[in-house]
């Protein structure tokens, strides 16, 4: 993250003063990345949808996502915590009732603690019970870790000797705008280098 607002800010040439990384202010559909900046003593909004965004996508894909999570030891009974929480994907096949784009967490309670930390929460929650089966269906990282991009490695290789944005766009290529962007990213490159 750091090399890509790094590289945002001096495109740019501005003062990051705050980023959300997942902005839903749009909505929990299409949520997007938000960068607050300063340019000219005056301050700018950036804001691009996920989906658009190459650092985002990059990391969606799991192009650089930690190595403990392609191994995580802490799936299934396996965690330690009390409360497991996250987002609830696929809840809309258990009811419409949630269906605001605000999107809906997920919650699992692993133990008696657990379970009383909840009770003593009710007042504040709005709960629907569901099964662990389920949450899983729209959860599978409950259970099996995230797979590595097949690019992953190559990505690291090159990372101190090219600007992120053209490898993330070299390692996730998919469609002909990412064509594109890697050609005037290549430009870009090599012009900034003379």
């Amino acid at each position: 993250m750091r090399l890509f607002l790094d590289e945002f800010s001096s495109r740019k040439k501005c003062n990051i003063k705050s980023i959300n990384f997942r902005d839903k202010s749009t909505g929990w559909k299409s949520y997007s990345i938000s960068i607050k900046y300063i340019l000219r003593k005056k301050p700018v909004l950036f804001r691009e949808a996920a989906a658009r965004n190459l650092y985002f996508r990059g990391f969606l894909q799991n192009l650089y996502l930690r190595p403990s999570c392609h191994e995580c030891k802490f799936k299934n009974a396996s965690s330690f915590s009390d409360i497991t929480i996250g987002d609830y994907w696929n809840i809309q096949s258990l009811t419409n009732e949630y269906d605001d784009n605000k999107g809906v967490s997920l919650v699992i309670v692993r133990s008696l603690k657990g379970s009383s930390l909840l009770k003593q929460n009710l007042n504040e929650l709005h709960l629907t019970q569901s099964t662990y089966q389920h949450a899983l269906s729209g959860n599978p990282c409950l259970e099996k870790s995230s797979k590595a991009h097949p690019n992953r490695k190559r990505f690291f290789l090159k990372l101190e000797t090219l600007p992120i944005s053209l490898l993330i766009i070299d390692s996730i290529k998919s469609t002909h705008k990412d064509f594109m962007l890697f050609f005037i990213e290549i430009c870009r490159f090599l012009f900034m280098r003379r």
